[in-house]
């Protein structure tokens, strides 16, 4: 597994995968304000601008099976987070969410 750093022409890619990996949680859930189904690609686009965020594609055996967002101010006060992370769903269950945190920790 390795982490692809992506770029704001990434965006549209990302933003697709996001629709689609909580597509289901919207469904069931229907939380149109807070779900990552419902932001539009603008709110992407927004993060990808931002300095201290990065977006990596998570990719196992060549294919892209996901994406994670690092959110680093690098300003000693904060710890960084991470916001969103998915995995589509046909490569879920397999512990690769769990390996992509691990790495970025050495990130």
């Amino acid at each position: 597994m390795k982490l692809i750093r992506a770029n704001l022409n990434d965006a549209e890619r990302i933003w697709q995968m996001q629709v689609q990996a909580f597509s289901k949680l919207y469904e069931k859930y229907k939380d149109t304000e807070t779900s990552p189904a419902m932001e539009p690609i603008e709110k992407t686009q927004m993060r990808l601008e931002q300095p201290f965020t990065y977006y990596y594609f998570i990719e196992v055996e060549g294919i892209i099976v996901g994406a994670i967002r690092v959110v680093d101010k690098n300003d000693g006060s904060v710890a960084k987070r991470i916001s969103p992370i998915f995995i589509m769903d046909e490569y879920r269950g397999r512990g690769y969410a769990q390996a992509t945190i691990l790495k970025v920790e050495e990130v």
